[in-house]
């Protein structure tokens, strides 16, 4: 799981992690922490690389990764029979194909 690095962003990606592992023991996550400028170019090689052996499965991207990484096709789309909750979120927030759900939005001035 991708994370940011720095001024506990680690700390409710962890938690939340530790909560779903407990109730879950055959999940085991492994965290890289980084910045979207240093790992999104390593996940995009990576994929270059070895399609099916990607550098991370999921994680916290900010818009410019996220707006990269639909271009690029690094996304894959969401399955909603596991996601199930994806109903229960606005259509404004998902992006095209189900290929992730907006989770917040920087303040316009």
């Amino acid at each position: 799981m991708f994370i940011w690095a720095g001024s506990n962003q680690d700390v409710v990606p962890k938690e939340v992690v530790a909560e779903y592992v407990k109730n879950h023991p055959n999940v085991e996550v492994t965290f890289e922490e980084s910045s979207n400028s240093v790992m999104y170019p390593k996940m995009v090689a990576g994929k270059q690389a070895s399609p099916d052996d990607p550098i991370v499965n999921f994680g916290y991207f900010n818009a410019d990764a996220t707006a990269k990484g639909l271009n690029d096709d690094m996304w894959e789309p969401l399955d909603t029979s596991i996601v199930t909750n994806m109903k229960d979120i606005p259509e404004q927030f998902h992006q095209p194909d189900n290929k992730g759900i907006v989770w917040g939005y920087p303040a316009l001035h």
